[in-house]
């Protein structure tokens, strides 16, 4: 939007703060109950595992989101809303990760209390580190 309407603004990239099992630091986590609060680790352990399928060599996007909401629904606690991988740059759906940096983009409730989160998958996959934190 901010190329398409030429603002003069820079958007600029920096890490997500995480408490220490993951979840992304947020005042909406005050509203989450004990039993909440666990089941929002989730959220970064899909994470985890996409990661984990990439470094094996998974490239289909619709097997990646399915490891990853397969975490996720590990907890009865979770409604969601989405779960998506897109291109980094256009945000425009993806079949295959090839070449270019993607965003996992997780949307989600538990209880009332809605929780977005996203992690960045850079352009050039190594075996070792396949994602990092947006």
């Amino acid at each position: 939007m901010v190329a398409a309407l030429i603002f003069p603004v820079e958007i600029r990239r920096g890490p997500t703060v995480r408490e220490k099992d993951g979840l992304a630091l947020s005042s909406r986590n005050a509203y989450l109950s004990g039993e909440e609060r666990e089941a929002a680790a989730l959220i970064y352990r899909s994470f985890q595992a996409i990661d984990n399928a990439l470094s094996q060599g998974e490239r289909d996007i619709s097997r990646l989101i399915e490891t990853g909401v397969k975490i996720l629904l590990q907890s009865k606690l979770f409604t969601l809303q989405y779960y998506e991988i897109r291109d980094a740059k256009s945000w425009a759906p993806l079949k295959r990760l090839e070449s270019s940096e993607a965003l996992i983009l997780v949307a989600a409730y538990l209880g009332k209390t809605r929780l977005i989160d996203n992690w960045l998958i850079p352009a050039r996959i190594s075996s070792t580190s396949a994602a990092r934190f947006l």
